[in-house]
Formats: C-alpha cells, sequence, structure tokens
C-alpha cells in the first residue's frame, strides 16, 4: 500500500521563535553606549561653559545674577578647527574669530588664579587703540558705542599698537570697570571664549552671534 505522509505548514500567523542574542553581543552594545556617552560628555563639557555675572562693570547690558553660557570650542580645539595657521602664537588659537563688540570671558593674569572677567572686546591684533576727548577710537575712526551711558575716561593705557596676539577689552560701565584700561592688552592665552547666550533669568533670554 502507498505510504501517507502528513505535511506539515504554517499560517501566516504562526510566531517562529527566534534565537537569543548571545551575552558578548549585549556586552559590546553596552560597552559602545557608554563609550558614546563618554564622548558627549567630554564634548558638551570642552564646548561650552557656564557662569554667573557676578560683577557690575557691564551694566546695563549684563547685570550681576545673571547666567551666562560661553563657546569654548577656540579654546580647546581651535588647532583643530584652523589647522596650523595659528603654529607661531599658539595663545591666538584660544581667541580665533573674535570679533570687535563681541562679549568675551577671559583671566585677567597668566596664572589664572582669580575669578574671570567679562568684557567687551574693543581692540583685536593690529588694531591701534587711543582714548581721549571721553571717547575711543580704533585704528584713529571714533568707535560707536550705542551699548555704552557713559564717557570713557583713561590714565594707563591710554595709546597703544595690539601685537600679533593681544586684545583690548573694555567694560560697558566704565566709570566702575576694571579692564585693559589699567591691565593693559589680554594675550589669547588668557581667553575661555566669547558668551553665546543669556539663559537665566529666563525673561531676559538671548542669543549673542
Amino acid at each position: 500500500m502507498p505510504r501517507i505522509t502528513r505535511r506539515l505548514t504554517l499560517s501566516v500567523n504562526t510566531i517562529i521563535p527566534k534565537p537569543h542574542r548571545r551575552s558578548g553581543r549585549v556586552l559590546i552594545d553596552i560597552l559602545k553606549i557608554m563609550l558614546l556617552t563618554l564622548i558627549l560628555l567630554i564634548f558638551s563639557t570642552t564646548l561650552i561653559a557656564r557662569f554667573e555675572i557676578e560683577q557690575i562693570s557691564m551694566e546695563p547690558n549684563f547685570r550681576p545674577g545673571q547666567r551666562i553660557i560661553v563657546s569654548q570650542a577656540e579654546r580647546n580645539y581651535g588647532s583643530w578647527l584652523n589647522g596650523s595657521a595659528y603654529a607661531a602664537h599658539p595663545g591666538a588659537a584660544a581667541a580665533a574669530g573674535l570679533q570687535r563688540s563681541q562679549i568675551v570671558v577671559f583671566y585677567e593674569s597668566d596664572d589664572q588664579s582669580e575669578a574671570p572677567l567679562i568684557k567687551r572686546l574693543i581692540g583685536v591684533p593690529g588694531d591701534r587703540i587711543a582714548i581721549h576727548d571721553g571717547a575711543v577710537f580704533v585704528n584713529t575712526q571714533r568707535l560707536s558705542e550705542p551699548y555704552i551711558n557713559a564717557f570713557t575716561d583713561c590714565s594707563d593705557y591710554c595709546a597703544l599698537t595690539l601685537e600679533a596676539d593681544e586684545y583690548f577689552f573694555l567694560g560697558d560701565n566704565r566709570p566702575v570697570s576694571h579692564d585693559s584700561r589699567q591691565f593693559g592688552p589680554v594675550p589669547g592665552n588668557r581667553v575661555i571664549g566669547r558668551v553665546v547666550a543669556r539663559f537665566w533669568p529666563l525673561d531676559q533670554l538671548a542669543i549673542f552671534l
């Protein structure tokens, strides 16, 4: 007699169990996630810094208690971003791309033992700075400064030409500000970065380009 073979068929709804992933592969995936998290953490903490303003030297534009975000990209990755353009002046990479009128955070001295200062950038390398008759002149042109409400006096560093890695800073509250008029030009290696945002208080949120 002919043998009858029974065939089993599977419907489209049949669930086929999948083999379990090996524990080794799971461990590798966990390590990848941990490594990615570490990389993101390192970049986030070196690209930006957060500061609380404790000075009145930038009033009325910045006040004590406000909190700001400072870009440190040039300071920490300037040589990567700009190639070898700053090889002759290593500190210049810290201040790469800074432009007049930007708000910058920096250290007054080389030992960086004191609290950093927040000021407005007035002069960049090569500029001729002169302060007289209550005004600031850059390359013989009187600087338009709508952000201040007082005359600019000076007794020390009042006329100078900035070297290749020197920057000149002034506070907006000129009568009380301790700035480059007293301690002179600031080299690039003392620059922490430029202010890119004010995030606190929330009703005073602002972005600075």
